[in-house]
């Protein structure tokens, strides 16, 4: 197909006469596309490659609505309309971005750390006092310390992301979640030396530690599910995963991440993990919502109606 770019970066649109790549194979990905715009465009020196942010219009008569084509190693062919003889490709300076993979490690090591030092306050001030750390404390720091280390090398060796980059400003709304609420609040208050937990059925509730961890691992298992979808399907259009929770919902690893912080608010009975929990919930489910409507019009009719966004027979 012939590729008509309008370049927002330098000129105003509307004095633009597009500039058209010929024959451009539509079975290739949008990071294909971008590097042809940027060689053709000759933006080296002028724009970080990073910055580039590719949208489309085909729609010849309103030109204001654009759709972005926003997941580098998805194919052109699965956008809507992109083939149209209509379409012009919008390419805009989208800001300073940071690596995905970078940013992910930042925003788990803060509750790492903080996770960290308030356990190890809490072990000097007991120690102070030749008294005892409290189990349920100690079960605290291992079930804390499990799902970021975890984050971290599925992070490192596992994900593979849509795109490269993100915006640099998500950086500091993603630290201010992990860090703030979870590190400095949760950890504060759970790991606090005058800890006194809620004894209500507190023997029962230890068996949420085990659900807990089995939670962790169900998640593990469908990062890997999608991992191996991306990877060896090169941005095509595959069949949608159908076990270890996939088969009920959209977003199965949303939920087993949920259902973790679910059974450590059950066992901690604490007013701060439940907020982080609530929080966690309700961002969760807005993604899981959006991908699950994205993936019913990408299979239409294949896709299965009895499957939920989020949470298995219910959301």
């Amino acid at each position: 197909m012939d590729i008509k770019i309008i370049n927002q970066i330098e000129k105003k649109e509307d004095l633009l006469t597009p500039t058209i790549i010929k024959n451009f194979d539509i079975n290739k990905t949008v990071k294909d596309l971008k590097l042809e715009i940027y060689d053709k465009l000759n933006l080296k020196g002028k724009i970080s490659f990073n910055r580039i942010g590719l949208f489309y219009s085909s729609n010849k008569d309103d030109r204001k609505k654009k759709d972005a084509l926003s997941e580098d190693n998805k194919q052109l062919l699965y956008y809507d309309n992109i083939s149209n003889e209509n379409t012009l490709i919008y390419i805009k300076d989208i800001g300073p971005q940071i690596s995905y993979k970078l940013v992910y490690i930042i925003e788990y090591l803060g509750p790492l750390f903080f996770t960290l030092i308030f356990f190890l306050r809490l072990y000097k001030v007991k120690s102070s006092k030749n008294e005892n750390i409290q189990t349920i404390q100690l079960f605290y720091f291992l079930m804390s310390t499990f799902h970021y280390v975890k984050r971290i090398l599925e992070t490192l060796f596992i994900h593979i992301f849509s795109r490269d980059t993100m915006p640099l400003k998500n950086l500091f709304k993603n630290c201010a979640y992990y860090w703030g609420l979870y590190g400095i609040l949760c950890c504060y208050f759970i790991f606090h030396p005058n800890y006194t937990p809620i004894n209500f059925l507190l023997g029962l509730r230890y068996i949420f530690v085990m659900f807990f961890f089995n939670a962790e691992i169900k998640n593990l298992k469908c990062h890997i599910i999608l991992r191996d979808l991306k990877k060896y399907n090169n941005g095509k259009k595959a069949p949608p995963p159908n076990k270890d929770g996939f088969e009920v919902c959209t977003c199965a690893n949303y939920f087993w991440e949920f259902l973790a912080w679910f059974c450590f608010s059950i066992f901690s009975l604490h007013w701060s993990i439940i907020l982080f929990t609530c929080c966690g919930f309700y961002q969760m489910k807005e993604w899981a919502l959006k991908k699950h409507k994205i993936l019913n019009e990408v299979y239409g009719d294949k896709y299965p109606k009895n499957r939920k966004a989020f949470i298995p027979y219910f959301i």
